[in-house]
């Protein structure tokens, strides 16, 4: 029997992941989608016949209620913090994060990645409670320049989070790659401060 996957997915790190997913065969059971703005997310799931809702908290609350179980609860560039309740109706969660945990966990990374001198990267991350701790599936360096914009390093750790789960995630599903402790350094960074 195939393995249940749930999929929140946004913008275009959520598209070209899902194509990916759709492309494979991949089991998705059901689709969150980011935003009614996601227009391209919502033809690509419509065209593919797959059922979808839009992200919201009452949503969260519906699927708590439900109590549904799936092997896998992806978050494709995902907008929403999940709670704790809805992460539980995964046995296996996965988060794209645009930075080299424990460095830059939170928002706005590229920018606090420049701003600190810190080294660029991206992670793939198990889900738990906590914003972003969770443990490490695997993780790649980026480089780039110190005149390089933040608008510029965001759009390279995008491309770079997109190749990355392409590259690796046939065997974090079949189980050949699983989640470590994040090590080094903490830093965290929320709206308010950036």
């Amino acid at each position: 029997m195939a393995k249940k996957i749930l999929v929140l997915a946004g913008k275009r790190v959520g598209f070209e992941t899902l194509s990916y997913l759709f492309s494979i065969g991949a089991p998705i059971e059901h689709v969150i989608i980011g935003s009614r703005d996601d227009v391209e997310l919502i033809t690509l799931v419509s065209e593919k016949e797959c059922s979808y809702d839009f992200m919201s908290s009452k949503l969260q609350e519906e699927y708590i209620a439900e109590n549904t179980s799936y092997e896998w609860i992806l978050s494709l560039w995902n907008p929403a913090i999940l709670k704790s309740k809805f992460l539980d109706l995964g046995k296996n969660k996965l988060n794209l994060h645009p930075s080299l945990v424990p460095n830059c966990r939170g928002n706005d990374t590229a920018a606090w990645t420049i701003r600190k001198g810190l080294a660029a990267g991206v992670s793939l991350l198990d889900m738990n409670e906590g914003i972003d701790t969770g443990g490490v599936y695997t993780q790649k360096e980026v480089t780039y320049s110190l005149v390089e914009s933040g608008k510029s390093l965001f759009e390279k750790l995008q491309l770079e989070l997109i190749s990355l789960f392409i590259d690796s995630w046939v065997d974090i599903y079949n189980g050949k790659i699983v989640p470590k402790p994040q090590k080094g350094s903490v830093t965290y960074h929320d709206r308010k401060q950036t």
